[in-house]
Order: structure tokens, then sequence, then C-alpha cells
């Protein structure tokens, strides 16, 4: 039941209802200013219903001019009352009327689900930072699916990442090949990325499948450009881990639902739900407003709060011997 029929519930000093249904008010405002045709009447009548109805669902604003004829209909209604008794009431309906007005509600409109991908690609190709709860990453299900067709919308999320971080050598790559033949990272990306993992575990096998798939020695190679040597990679790492890419074993307050929202330090987020699907598919749905503002309250601004956030990271400093111990399993022979 929306505020405004509820509001007809209310009961006089009498104990009557003030008004039965929206069908009722109707009449009481019709009242004011009743036409004098009979067709008229009703088609008046079915509009006034079909305005309140829209007033009380939020999908339209009632008028002030509109407001006055309620006020006056209100009044009409309790004539008979005490002066103090009227304006008390007039006051209650004033109240919802502004409340109408002033909250705005959003809806979820179903999407194509391209749309929703190009949507999402677009915000994450332009974000300052990425902020992604996942139970696992994109480079982990890449590597666990790894004899699947590397053209999924899932590997186009992965290029993002590596073209951002310039994990790779060649045009707008991160590295630049000294006198000595080696190559060195020394990047400055734009962009910072902030994943909240379930364990230890899923932080250290990210930041291994990531190892591989930046090395080109698994299944799957570099899709950026050519692949550096595991020592460039290890010293990019040791640069990137904590300042551009960072990884959280996951506090209790971020919740777990995977998701990722972009630009949420900037001020201005957008937000999608993420799954990750069989032939390295991805369903997304974006965050309307609602939710998404509901998300930075509850969510964002706990987690940015915590004090002991710095001691929940796992970073490459950490998840490295395990790694490059596992490196040699996944190596294309």
């Amino acid at each position: 039941m929306g505020a405004l029929k509820a509001l007809l519930k209310r009961t006089d000093p009498d104990g009557k209802e003030m008004f039965a249904n929206l069908s009722e008010f109707a009449k009481a405002i019709m009242d004011i200013d009743k036409p004098d045709d009979k067709l008229d009447q009703y088609k008046r009548h079915k509009s006034i219903i079909a305005f309140l109805s829209q007033i009380d669902s939020r999908e339209r604003k009632c008028s002030d001019d509109f407001k006055e004829t309620i006020i006056k209909a209100v009044e009409h209604r309790l004539s008979e009352y005490p002066n103090q008794i009227v304006n008390n009431e007039v006051k209650e309906f004033v109240k919802i009327i502004e409340f109408l007005k002033r909250e705005k509600t959003y809806k979820l409109k179903r999407q194509d689900p391209d749309i929703e991908f190009e949507k999402l690609k677009r915000c994450a190709e332009n974000a300052k930072s990425h902020f992604i709860i996942a139970n696992k990453t994109a480079e982990t299900v890449l590597h666990d699916n790894s004899d699947e067709d590397s053209n999924g919308e899932i590997s186009e999320i992965e290029k993002i990442l590596l073209k951002s971080i310039g994990l790779f050598i060649g045009k707008d790559g991160g590295f630049h090949e000294e006198s000595n033949g080696v190559n060195v990272y020394d990047f400055k990306p734009d962009t910072r990325y902030y994943f909240f993992l379930p364990d230890e575990e899923e932080c250290i096998r990210f930041w291994r499948d990531l190892f591989v798939l930046v090395s080109g020695k698994g299944k799957r190679k570099n899709p950026c450009g050519e692949s550096p040597s595991m020592n460039e990679i290890d010293d990019a790492f040791i640069k990137i881990s904590g300042n551009y890419i960072t990884t959280y074993e996951r506090p209790d307050e971020a919740g777990a639902v995977p998701l990722v929202v972009y630009d949420a330090f900037e001020g201005n987020p957008s937000g999608f739900i993420l799954s990750y699907h069989s032939r390295l598919r991805v369903s997304v749905a974006e965050l309307s407003h609602e939710d998404l503002s509901m998300w930075m309250k509850k969510v964002f601004f706990r987690i940015s709060q915590l004090t002991n956030l710095q001691e929940k990271i796992i970073g490459w400093e950490k998840a490295k011997p395990i790694a490059l111990s596992q490196f040699s399993q996944f190596v294309e022979r």
C-alpha cells in the first residue's frame, strides 16, 4: 500500500475513515470543481483516480495547483470539526504529498545482455579505480578453463587489466628495453585495482595465474603483446603490488556478492553484479542508482573505515614463493 492510500485510512474524531479508497477521494476532489456534463464527470473521475495512483507510486509529481485542490477536499471532508483538527489533518496530507514529490524511485530495467556487457567494458576502460568483490578473479577463471576458446567475454575483461597496467612489451606496453637488453617496467598507470577475495589462497592464485598469463608460457599467450621474462615480470609485480593492484583477504563487511564498482573513490560510481559461466561467458546486471547508493553507504564506507584493512593485504611478496613454485606446472612444453 502506498503512502497516500495508507493516509486515506486515517480516521476522523468519530472513528470513520477519511476516505474509503482512491475512488472516494477522487469524488471528493471532484466536488471542489465538478463539471456539469455527466460524461465529463465520469472521465474526470477516472482521470483523477489514475493521477492519484501515479502520485502514490511516485510515477508523477503532484503539482502545486493539484495539492491545493487536495487540501480543499480534506478541509471539506472535515468541515464540521474544529479548525485545529482540520489543520492537523491537512498537515498530514501535505507532508505525504511533499514526501512523494521529493522521493524518487529507481526501477531496474531489463537490458539486452550484450548492451549490459558493453556498458561494463566502457566503464572498465575509463575507470580510475576498480573495486572488485569476487569469489574468483577473471585471471583464475581463465586459468581453470585454459582449454576454452580465448575469445570469451572473460578474456575481454582480462585484456582491460593487462592494457591499463601495461603488462606486456610493445606499443603502449609498460616495459622499455635498456642498453643491456633488459626490459624494465616503468609504467605509471592512471588506474587502480582493489580485489577482495574469499581467503589468502584465492589471493595467491590471482597473482600466480596473472604471472602465468603475462609470461605467455601457459596455454594462453599474452593477448596484448610480447611477454617479458620471469625476472622482468617479478620486478614489475613488486612495483605494482599494493600500488596499482591490491589484493585483500575479504573482510566480512564486504559481503560475498560478486560485483565490481568503478570509480567508487572518485565519487561518481557505477556498479555491476558479475557472474562467470562456462565458455568464458559473463552475465552482467547493472546496479540501480538506489542500490548503488545503498551499497556505497552500507558496504564501501564501512570497508574504507576498517582500521585493520592493511593487515588483510595478501600481495605479490607473500604470494611469490608459492606462485613461482607452481609455475613450472603450467608451462607449455
